[in-house]
């Protein structure tokens, strides 16, 4: 047996507890500047890691180190077992040089994410006590935009470059039948990109570009992007369309927005609801000359006194998953229109969201 090891093709290694060598492969010894210390012949920046990866319960899986051959580094892949001394058996094999090189970058990536990360949590106290601010409403609308800005480009910057970095390795990943992974880490930046991008539309004024739009129509484009979803989730979306189609000078995209926010809510909140018996969302509309109305009613599961209080606060959500900025962002589109947005819900019963727009300019 240990003739067997010596003579491995690859480099092994026998440690004990101490992770000190007690012997070697040949081949070991042929590529590995000679040492007593395991650790001396790992990468510096990797020691601890290695450290913990030999002192944990011994049927834990591979581990990639470099290595410090006697010309240079170069990754290994590392299994260890046990052997009937209790000491730890090493066999170090080594990884391909495109794979090393993926390895490597990989690691930076985890190192700028790590840095991200621990640059985001230093600025944490000092971005929660703006949040509480604004909330307060001690911001006004000028310092506002000014830190949303700030907070944008605080986030935006690192996020950019972790983008650039995980995009330069995707061709190989792709290679390695590990795309996914790139795609979704590319998907959840972009995500946090557009709730910097919510954040941002909640506090700095924008250009209106309105054109005659009609109610309905818009209400059925909606509706029409939501049929699918509607009948997978077996609700039911029931339009109440004015004989009146009047069109208005609108921002269509913006208050296409606001709609599909609110429905978006609807089904969600159909979902949570314990009243399976009624699933379903009425969307009427009512059009006057120089005003309308779009009501989204659910039988969700409503709110109390308490939610409805703080809705359209920015950063109040009751979602796990929620920022907070979406109904904020709602309200602030329709007061642009010179509008109101109102809401009537009973915890158990639903809820009714109503937006009014007066004098939009026929």
């Amino acid at each position: 047996m240990e003739v067997a090891f010596i003579n491995l093709p690859f480099p092994c290694f026998v440690l004990n507890k101490a992770l000190e060598i007690q012997t070697s492969s040949l081949y070991a010894k042929e590529i590995f500047p000679e040492t007593n210390v395991f650790l001396d012949l790992i990468a510096h920046d990797c020691r601890q890691d290695a450290r913990r990866y030999f002192t944990e319960t011994i049927k834990s899986g591979p581990i990639e180190l470099p290595m410090k051959a006697v010309s240079s580094f170069r990754f290994y892949q590392l299994y260890k077992s046990e052997d009937s001394l209790g000491n730890i058996v090493v066999y170090c094999f080594p990884l391909s040089t495109k794979a090393a090189e993926l390895k490597m970058a990989m690691d930076r990536l985890e190192k700028k994410l790590l840095a991200f990360n621990l640059d985001l949590a230093n600025r944490k106290e000092d971005m929660e006590k703006q949040a509480e601010e604004i909330k307060a409403g001690k911001v006004y609308s000028e310092d506002l935009e000014r830190l949303a800005a700030g907070i944008a480009h605080e986030i935006r910057n690192p996020l950019t470059t972790v983008k650039g970095f995980i995009q330069l390795l995707k061709p190989e990943l792709k290679e390695m039948g590990k795309e996914q992974y790139a795609n979704v880490a590319i998907e959840e930046i972009n995500r946090a990109n557009t709730i910097i991008g919510e954040f941002l539309s909640a506090t700095k004024p924008s250009a209106r570009i309105r054109q005659k739009t009609s109610v309905n129509k818009l209400v059925k484009d909606v509706i029409m992007l939501y049929e699918s979803e509607s009948i997978l989730r077996n609700i039911k979306l029931i339009p109440l369309f004015d004989e009146k189609d009047y069109s208005y000078q609108l921002d269509a995209p913006r208050m296409k927005q606001v709609l599909i926010n609110l429905l978006k809510n609807a089904m969600e909140a159909i979902e949570v609801s314990e009243n399976n018996a009624k699933r379903e969302i009425k969307i009427t509309t009512h059009a006057e000359p120089d005003s309308f109305s779009i009501c989204i009613e659910d039988s969700g599961c409503g709110m109390d006194p308490g939610v409805l209080s703080q809705l359209f606060s920015p950063f109040y959500s009751t979602k796990s998953y929620g920022n907070g900025i979406g109904l904020n962002v709602c309200r602030k589109i329709i007061e642009d229109h010179n509008g109101t947005i109102t809401v009537q819900s009973h915890a158990g019963q639903g809820s009714n969201f109503c937006i009014t727009i007066q004098n939009p300019c026929c």
